[in-house]
């Protein structure tokens, strides 16, 4: 069980995410506000939350976890980390940083683009009515930069469906992400080093501060 600090409202579900010694698995850095697309074709706003996982001795401490939820209440996290449980996070900022290349040149040419930026892989784990799943394999996020007019240029995030491990007939089914420029801008200030320290060493401080009022 693994217990989640600096949650935002709809994720307070975390909460009943507790280690056995009450140690801190993950950490929220901050979100940004997202877009997706509902059954009426329309968007509808969301949010995506990011994450460090801050436990000690976990394999994948120090890596960065992406958290959304859909419309009916699932929640999805990707953690960013390879098959061999490498982090990706470096190659996921690099994407935010061409996006932003791209969209500026998109911009001033006055032009519509539809082009992947990259791809890389998370891994993927779900919340759905009441239950936890994992996923078989890493799920494939593809990052790419999509316009809806020639003043518009969104990023757009999507991960692949990858079966659960608990029930084949499960799936971990995330929602694509639609995202504005600066949203994208927000979102690399979130996974700034700095930033990210920061927001671990004031949740730490909170929580020996509430610890400290029961001794």
């Amino acid at each position: 069980m693994k217990k989640v600090f600096g949650v935002l409202l709809f994720f307070s579900v975390f909460a009943t995410q507790v280690m056995a010694n009450d140690d801190p698995y993950a950490i929220a850095v901050g979100s940004i506000e997202v877009n997706t697309i509902n059954v009426l074709s329309r968007f509808e706003k969301s949010t995506l939350a990011v994450m460090t996982i801050v436990k000690e001795k976990d394999e994948h401490k120090g890596a960065i976890m992406l958290v959304t939820t859909d419309s009916i209440g699932s929640i999805y996290r990707l953690t960013l980390v390879d098959a061999k449980d490498k982090r990706t996070d470096e190659t996921f900022r690099n994407a935010l940083t061409k996006y932003l290349e791209w969209e500026a040149i998109a911009r001033r040419e006055a032009v519509e683009v539809e082009r992947e930026i990259t791809s890389l892989v998370a891994l993927p784990e779900w919340k759905s009515v009441g239950t936890w799943y994992t996923g078989v394999r890493r799920s494939t996020i593809k990052l790419l930069i999509f316009s809806q007019n020639v003043t518009r240029h969104q990023l757009v995030l999507s991960a692949s469906k990858v079966a659960s491990k608990a029930n084949q007939y499960i799936d971990f089914d995330m929602d694509k992400l639609y995202i504005d420029k600066d949203q994208v801008e927000a979102l690399l200030k979130l996974l700034e080093p700095e930033h990210i320290a920061q927001k671990v060493r004031e949740a730490k401080a909170e929580q020996a501060r509430k610890d400290d009022l029961f001794k």
